[in-house]
């Protein structure tokens, strides 16, 4: 029994021996070499290079090639067997070439779920072999798109955008200085595996207007190497876009932006181009660069339709356009208006209409008075959110004038979408007569308001502004102070005159107050005046001719005692005196 075993056991190791051998001599005719590692670029085609080589000079005959992937289950991917096509695509997978040597594959279109490592196994008439491949797909990032953006009113970047594979950097150099560490960078995944990267980084500002360069440069992780970069100038500036009041019923756009060589401004409201509608004026600064101040009236509608309105910088000499801003109306410019509720109840109401839902904020002179004012809300019938809000006018003992601001704020984008200001108007002017000298009398008026204003004289309806002398002061609130003076007419005809002084409004070619003095009491007093150098007069005439009648009474009763003084002596008769 015991050399039965040992029989058996000799014969397993000799059948090992010649099985070795066989598969030996079945490799030793036949050489496979496959590149280890292949690169792929997504969404193209993709080759996987393997070479065949026979010890015999006669060219082998294929009988199976399979392509598995290690992913645990090593699946099968694609085969050949001689009962097909294998330059027909399994899946993505073709042979490159019906040149038996050349047993290279060809993995159409793809895909980033392509990469790990394959096993390739190759069998012909010549004997078999097999061997490794690792397939790396990446996908290049795109070349960076960068553009100057508004953020908020205050808050500008610039952008970077890319796209790629595998995830990399994003770094940020100004004029040649690195700034990455100033830049945020956000990265998703995109629907077919790839990184899709966005950075932002704050634009530089500078009282010189200087012009800067910036790069967006994507760093390659894995390769150590920078794989796209793009850059953009500001030689203009962002334009600056404003909604503004120009008078009661005149509204425009405004945009401001600054930069050389000589551009143009370009308008588009809703993509539609009104260039030719606007006004465009054009100063050199002090560092010779050229300051465009551009105006384009704003379209109004009875549906109160939104517009957006874009402010575009033309480089004549690049034509391309340098930077561009927009700036919508979603919420038309409020209305304002002064309203007295009751006789003691005096309100400021502000209108507007937009969408989506706004909030409304109220400033007096700065001051936020939102929590004392009252909103009301109604959808229109185009779907629009008209809002009405009233805050209670400030009643002052000192008469202090106030500015209401009221401003739509826009909730989702976090953002003032439009403003308006309105101020209680002139206060009544406050007149006097003073005499400036002995012989100087004027008129003054005095009041205090917003925005700037005149001051209009007429006297007994005509008007007398001409000769009148006003001045304006800036209060502490930011408000016009006027003093204005006017000469006082006097005349022998003792004519009663009525000054009056009017504010004029300019903005609104209105007047908002006025008031009237008469010079009455002036002339009574010049008249009591010489009422009394009358009487006085009189007084003195009066009395002397009262002493010219005594003296000459007492002339005459001298004479009359004289003659009879005289007649007595002639003719000796001695005169008694009588007590």
């Amino acid at each position: 029994m015991k050399g039965i075993l040992e029989m058996d056991l000799n014969l397993q190791i000799y059948f090992y021996l010649v099985l070795c051998a066989n598969v030996y001599s079945e490799r030793k005719f036949v050489t496979l070499k496959c590149e280890e590692t292949v690169t792929g670029i997504f969404n193209e085609d993709t080759i996987l290079p393997c070479n065949l080589t026979t010890a015999k000079p006669s060219k082998p005959k294929l009988l199976i090639i399979e392509l598995r992937k290690y992913d645990g289950n090593n699946t099968l991917v694609f085969k050949f067997n001689g009962s097909h096509n294998p330059r027909k695509a399994q899946d993505r997978i073709k042979l490159l070439s019906p040149d038996p040597q050349n047993v290279s594959l060809v993995l159409q279109k793809t895909e980033l779920s392509d990469s790990g490592k394959y096993i390739y196994f190759l069998d012909t008439d010549l004997g078999y072999q097999e061997a490794d491949i690792v397939l790396v797909v990446k996908a290049p990032y795109s070349l960076p798109k960068l553009a100057l953006v508004n953020l908020t009113e205050t808050t500008k970047v610039v952008t970077c955008e890319t796209t790629g594979y595998p995830s990399a950097q994003i770094h940020w150099t100004v004029d040649g200085k690195n700034l990455t560490l100033s830049s945020e960078t956000k990265k998703e995944e995109t629907a077919q595996g790839l990184i899709s990267i966005i950075s932002t980084l704050p634009i530089i500002t500078s009282e010189t207007d200087q012009e800067y360069n910036y790069t967006c440069a994507v760093w390659n992780e894995a390769e150590r190497k920078y794989e796209a970069r793009n850059s953009i100038s500001t030689p203009y500036s962002l334009p600056k876009l404003a909604l503004v009041n120009l008078a009661e019923m005149t509204k425009v756009v405004t945009c401001e932006t600054t930069g050389y060589p000589s551009a143009q401004i370009h308008w588009t409201v809703d993509g539609k181009n009104l260039t030719l509608n606007s006004k465009t004026e054009r100063k050199e600064t002090a560092q010779g660069l050229i300051s465009i101040i551009s105006t384009l009236p704003i379209i109004t509608s009875e549906t109160d339709q939104e517009y957006n309105y874009t402010c575009a910088v033309w480089n004549e000499a690049e034509r391309k356009y340098e930077a561009r801003n927009s700036i919508s109306t979603p919420y038309s410019l409020p209305k304002l208006a002064l309203i007295n509720l009751t006789v003691t109840t005096k309100v400021v109401s502000c209108e507007t209409t937009g969408y989506p839902s706004a909030q409304i904020h109220w400033t007096v002179n700065g001051k936020n008075l939102t929590l004392s004012s009252e909103t009301k809300k109604e959808e229109t019938a185009q779907g629009l959110i008209s809002i009405i809000s009233t805050l209670p006018i400030i009643t002052s003992e000192t008469n202090q004038e106030h500015i209401y601001t009221c401003a739509v704020w826009n909730e989702a984008e976090h953002k003032y979408e439009a403003r308006n200001s309105i101020s209680t108007p002139y206060s009544l002017p406050k007149l006097a007569l003073i005499n400036l000298t002995e012989t100087t009398m004027v008129v003054s008026c005095e009041t205090t308001g917003y925005p700037s204003d005149q001051i209009h004289w007429t006297v007994n309806g005509k008007n007398l502004t001409l000769n009148s002398k006003t001045k304006g002061n800036e209060t502490a609130h930011g408000l016009i102070s006027f003093t204005s003076t006017l000469p006082i007419i006097t005349s022998e005809t003792d004519q009663e005159c009525i000054y009056t002084c009017a504010v004029w409004n300019e903005a609104e070619r209105k007047y908002k107050a006025r008031n009237s003095i008469s010079n009455q009491p002036i002339n009574n007093r010049h008249t009591e005046g010489r009422k009394r150098k009358s009487h006085t007069a009189v007084g003195i005439v009066v009395g002397g001719l009262a002493a010219g009648i005594f003296l000459l009474g007492l002339l005459k009763f001298r004479r009359k005692n004289h003659l009879v003084r005289q007649f007595s002596e002639e003719a000796g008769v001695t005169l008694v005196p009588q007590l």
